[in-house]
Formats: C-alpha cells, sequence, structure tokens
C-alpha cells in the first residue's frame, strides 16, 4: 500500500527483502514484541510503554534514518507515522 500511495521509499534494502519496508520488519516491530514481552500481564504498562516507544520512533528514529539515506518519506509526516 505505501508503494502505491507513495507514502515512503525505501533506498538500502535486503536484496530478498526488496518491497518490504523498514517497518514492517524493523524497529516498530521489534520493540511491540520486546514490549509486549516484558509488560505481557500489564495493559496499561504496555500501552504506554509502547506509545513511548512509538514516539520516539517516529520523532527521533526516524530523522536520523532519513538522513542516513536509509529511507525517504514523502506523503507522511511525524505524527501520522506515530
Amino acid at each position: 500500500m505505501a508503494k502505491r500511495y507513495d507514502w515512503w521509499e525505501v533506498n538500502q534494502t535486503l536484496f530478498f527483502l526488496e518491497d518490504m519496508t523498514p517497518f514492517v520488519f524493523g524497529v516498530f516491530f521489534v520493540g511491540t514484541l520486546l514490549i509486549f514481552y516484558f509488560t505481557y500481564p500489564g495493559f496499561w504498562a504496555f500501552f504506554i510503554l509502547n506509545a513511548i516507544f512509538d514516539l520516539f520512533q517516529a520523532y527521533i528514529l526516524s530523522p536520523f534514518f532519513q538522513r542516513l539515506g536509509i529511507y525517504e518519506m514523502h506523503s507522511v509526516n511525524a505524527f501520522q507515522l506515530f
């Protein structure tokens, strides 16, 4: 969907994951799994830590990855990514 609507463009990928985005197999997925693993019985702990982690990824890591040239955001800003 992101490729069709030109939301972002991935510049550096692994050769076998050419059409996959860094968001699918990247920081969002791994971070969410780790947060879920360590906060499993508590829903509110998971909810708050996951929101903090997503804010960190959207406003700090994403611009850093863009400066490194890994991907470029076209039609999505940081708030929409969050």
